[in-house]
């Protein structure tokens, strides 16, 4: 399946289907584009029943469109840098279209708390292994990558990402690997470089069977904790002070 794939891949390529392509060290195609030419034609043929209505910051607004045919239609917000509720009023349409609202939440800056996310792309999982060598091109397309770092200079210059004898000679923002089992877990170090010796660690990333997730700091942790103790002490006051009351016993509550 995956040979038959990739033949039919090449002669879409062959005959301009695809551009801007990018390929891997080992010189494989990752990435590539469909040919502008090739995206009019798709979308004039299918604009009576695919349509996309962008929205900038209106807060509230009436869909108006007059194709009768129309099956899909997404609606993008583009609300920047903060989210906003929307009212909107949906048009009248056939049966079985389809309508679908599409909210981008605003781009999180790097370093900052994602650990209520998760990043997983079975496509590529299903297309290279995941291993020491390829593990940082995967890290790479999630949204925990800070695209100013060191590793990325590496990467245009056609160096191994990770290669510490080059990183040692730089300074900023790097990514390290310090754990290893492979294929299973992957332990990603984000940290600041300010000489060959000195480092500052910032934030661990951990990759399990393939999902990325950022590890928590340990004053969020301690934080988190000591919240819910304090919230089981206050709990076994108030139930202590409830039942004392039936009692004829008064004590107060912190």
């Amino acid at each position: 399946m995956e040979s038959m794939g990739e033949k039919c891949f090449k002669n879409l390529a062959m005959r301009s289907f695809f551009q801007d392509f990018e390929k891997h060290r080992d010189g494989r195609i990752i990435r590539c584009k469909m040919h502008d030419v090739i995206h009019d034609f798709a979308q004039f043929l299918a604009k009576d029943e695919c349509n996309t209505v962008r929205v900038y910051g209106l807060q509230e607004f009436q869909l108006e469109f007059s194709y009768k045919k129309a099956r899909h239609t997404s609606v993008i917000f583009d609300v920047k840098n903060h989210l906003e509720k929307k009212k909107y009023t949906w048009p009248r349409h056939r049966p079985g279209a389809n309508f679908e609202a599409v909210l981008p939440p605003p781009v999180a800056p790097p370093g900052t708390d994602m650990t209520g996310i998760c990043f997983r792309d079975q496509l590529w999982l299903n297309s290279y292994p995941l291993d020491r060598n390829m593990v940082f091109d995967y890290f790479a397309l999630s949204p925990f990558y800070d695209w100013t770092c060191n590793n990325e200079q590496l990467r245009m210059r056609s160096i191994h990402p990770l290669d510490i004898s080059q990183l040692s000679k730089m300074t900023g923002i790097e990514y390290m690997l310090s754990e290893v089992m492979e294929p299973h877990l992957f332990v990603i170090r984000k940290q600041k470089r300010d000489s060959p010796e000195k480092v500052t660690p910032m934030l661990s990333y951990y990759l399990l069977d393939g999902s990325i997730y950022q590890a928590p700091l340990l004053c969020n942790i301690f934080a988190a904790r000591i919240g819910r103790a304090l919230y089981y002490i206050q709990k076994a006051f108030t139930t202590a002070a409830s039942k004392l009351e039936k009692i004829g016993y008064g004590i107060n509550v912190l």
